[in-house]
Order: structure tokens, then sequence, then C-alpha cells
């Protein structure tokens, strides 16, 4: 629990992925990501689903209430649509066992103007590190053992 997140579930999230196909589709890509708790790790993702015949890559701003970055591991599924010429305006609901969550960013491609899609993914967790610790850390490799005052 803490003061940004009373219940101690958030995660936000820069995500970069591509899709391919039409009618059938296929998607991977990485998100950077960070939780209430102060972990932060890579998502490795990949999956496949259906959709607009399409070619796109995308940049996303993805919020869950998944407790921590640890919780996104695992299948999931999104559905989504991206609009517009060219560039694209892109969002996704995404649904999981224990976590739901959206995105929103930018696509572009050779594509329809609008599309809608659905893809059932798995994605793996790389964590890095935990902000607090390597503060933490930072703290003690400039101060030694000083106590604060």
């Amino acid at each position: 629990m803490n003061s940004v997140d009373p219940w101690g579930l958030l995660t936000f999230a820069i995500d970069f992925s591509g899709t391919v196909g039409g009618g059938a589709i296929a998607t991977g890509g990485e998100t950077l990501v960070i939780d209430s708790h102060g972990n932060y790790g890579v998502v490795d993702h990949s999956g496949a689903g259906a959709g607009a015949p399409s070619g796109s890559v995308a940049a996303q701003f993805q919020y869950t209430n998944a407790e921590t970055i640890h919780d996104l591991g695992g299948s999931s599924v999104s559905v989504g649509a991206s609009l517009g010429p060219g560039v694209q305006g892109t969002g996704e609901y995404i649904f999981a066992q224990t976590y739901t969550g959206f995105s929103l960013g930018l696509a572009g491609g050779p594509g329809l103007p609008a599309e809608f899609h659905g893809v059932v993914e798995y994605a793996t967790v790389r964590q890095n590190g935990n902000i607090w610790d390597d503060l933490r850390k930072l703290f003690h490799f400039l101060f030694g053992d000083a106590p604060c005052e």
C-alpha cells in the first residue's frame, strides 16, 4: 500500500510492438514496465489472433491493475482497434486471469484506415530491478553508512 496507489495494484508501461497479417494476425513486442512497488523490467510478448489486413508498428502507453510486474507474465487476451489515415490512434482492452488493463497509443503501416483485432498473447517478465533498492544502493555508494541528518 502507498499514497499513490492505496491498494498496491498498479503497473504503468510503454509498449513497442508490431503486428502483421490479414484475417489471421501475429503480434509481438517489448514492454518497459514499472509497478507501484518500484519493481521495473521488460516484458517480452507474442501472440496470434484475428484482425483486418495490415502490417503495423505501434508505441502505446499501458496501464493495468496488476499488483506487480510479475503478474503480467503468462497468457492474456487483448481486443482493440486502430483508426485514422497513415498514423493511427490505437487502443486495446487487456484482460488476464489476475488483472485487466488498457493501452492507448499510435500505430502506423500499410492497411485499412480502421481496423479491429483480437489476440491471445503469452508474456515473459524479465525483472531488471527495484527503483527503491537502486536508490538505497546509490545512497550507500555516495555517503556510506552515514546517518541522515
